[in-house]
Formats: structure tokens, C-alpha cells, sequence
């Protein structure tokens, strides 16, 4: 299930609270729905919400999950301590990034395919800084945004839908479904036009109402937006690992749809 998240309780204690349909950030001891949590049940919602996290990234930082909690981080330390006791987390430190990484064990991963049956599981082998930033800043935006976020599907979720691009996260709200795009370094042009080209084809086919393109600065985001602009775009087909331009076409409808969408998204500062 994409972006769902569990219970605060064990599988021994499920009882019939719709938490599974989304996740609003908890209050006051509350879960969504204004059902009344003890400090235990609190912990266990944080551990399903932590454990669910890692295992659709693969990593995060205790600032980024602290953020997707409502929690203070230098409140958290005894709930980090006990992940690690359980081994159901690991703490790593990664030279190029200088700052503690959070990944989740093998026993974290068991735990959270009880907690969420069906969840794929994103599998890191490489830390390297510029793929730290950029996952990190899709985090750090689903984080700010999950109030009004309903459903969200991380880019290993989308691994067997077939897109034609897999965007870096899918996310609805009550109003929209939208594929998310953060760009930390400018594209080529013909690379940018395939890429709307695909972000097309994925539109016709209804999964989503619009791209929510965030881009790092607003160089890059005037030099997407003179490209999008253009009357005509030109067609490009891959062809082994290079693009082919092979033909002129016309991008009005999606353009009158209002498919895509640019806004400035600094980049998450380590």
C-alpha cells in the first residue's frame, strides 16, 4: 500500500481506527481520528511510522523523521536509542555527507512488512552525497507537506507500474494527485523535452493531474519554463543511450491543462 501508514498498534492489538488510510501528524497523544494514545501506543505509532519510512528510502536523518513525527529531535534521543537496541535501525557515518545517516537492519524490515504487507523495499548499496541531497530533499518535502498529503508512493513503490518516467514521488490530496520533480542540476534541453514528453503519455493515461516540478533556483527554473513555453517542442526517441530528435509536435493540450507546474525548491542543506 502506497504511503499508508499503520496502526500505533501491534498486530495483536489491530482495532477498527481507518489510520491505515493516510497520515496526518500526530498531536497531543492523539492519532487522526482523535482516538486517545498512552505513551506506549505513541512509541509503537512513532517505530511503525519510522520503520515503514526507511524501508520505502532505504535511509533518512533523525531531523528529516523527527519533521514527519512533529517531534523535537533533541527530544528524540531515547526513542532513537531504542530502535538501535532493537536492532531494527543502524547508524551510520558516511565521510563524504558528515552528518549520521539512519538505515534500517533486516529485523527493521521484517517488522515493517508486518506493519505495512506488500511494502517495497528500497535497497541502497552507494551513499554518495549529490543521491543524499536529492533523497533527502524529497523527504524533507513530504515532511513539510504531510498534513494535506493523503496518499504517496516513493519512486520504489512505482517500480512495477510502468510509467513512462517514474517521477521521484507520487502524492494525493483531497483536491489533486500530482508527480513530484526536484531537480537539483540543470538537464540538457532534448533530455528535458523527453522527459515532458514521457510526463505526457503518463498524464494521458490518468495517473496523475499535473507534474510539480521544484527546481533548485531560479536559473533553472526560467530555462525549464523558455523551453515549456515554446510553440512547438521537438520529438525525441531514444535511441541505444543517446536521444534523436525525429519529429516537431504540438503541446497546447497539455499546456491548456496546466500539466506542468515550476516552483523554486531549495535544495536539503546538510
Amino acid at each position: 500500500m502506497g504511503g499508508y501508514f499503520p496502526l500505533p498498534v501491534r498486530r495483536d492489538e489491530r482495532v477498527s481506527v481507518q489510520s491505515l488510510k493516510g497520515f496526518t501528524r500526530p498531536r497531543c497523544g492523539l492519532i487522526k481520528g482523535g482516538v486517545c494514545m498512552n505513551g506506549k501506543q505513541r512509541n509503537l505509532q512513532k517505530r511503525d511510522i519510522t520503520l515503514s519510512f526507511l524501508a520505502k528510502f532505504g535511509f533518512s536523518t533523525r531531523t528529516i523523521i523527527c519533521a514527519l513525527l512533529n517531534v523535537k529531535v533533541n527530544a528524540q534521543k531515547g526513542f532513537f536509542d531504542s530502535l538501535v537496541s532493537q536492532g531494527l535501525v543502524d547508524i551510520k557515518r558516511i565521510p563524504a555527507a558528515r552528518h549520521e545517516i539512519i538505515t534500517i537492519t533486516q529485523e527493521g524490515l521484517r517488522a515493517a512488512e508486518i506493519i505495512d504487507n506488500g511494502i517495497k523495499v528500497k535497497h541502497i548499496k552507494k551513499y554518495a552525497l549529490p543521491y543524499l541531497i536529492h533523497t533527502y530533499s524529497i523527504q524533507s518535502f513530504l515532511a513539510k507537506n504531510i498534513n494535506v498529503v493523503k496518499e504517496w508512493y516513493s519512486e520504489s513503490e512505482m517500480a512495477d507500474m510502468r510509467f513512462y518516467r517514474r517521477p521521484d514521488l507520487l502524492y494525493r490530496t483531497d483536491k489533486f494527485k500530482a508527480a513530484l520533480e526536484i531537480e537539483l542540476n540543470r538537464k540538457a534541453a532534448d533530455r528535458i523535452y523527453y522527459n515532458y514528453q514521457q510526463h505526457i503519455q503518463d498524464w494521458q493515461q490518468g495517473r496523475f493531474n499535473f507534474v510539480d516540478y521544484r527546481l533548485a533556483d531560479e536559473n533553472m527554473l526560467n530555462f525549464y519554463k523558455i523551453l515549456h513555453d515554446k510553440e512547438s517542442w521537438p520529438l525525441y526517441k531514444l535511441d541505444g543511450v543517446k536521444l534523436r530528435a525525429v519529429d516537431q509536435y504540438d503541446p497546447s493540450a497539455a499546456k491548456r491543462a496546466g500539466l506542468f507546474n515550476f516552483r523554486i525548491n531549495q535544495p536539503y542543506s546538510l
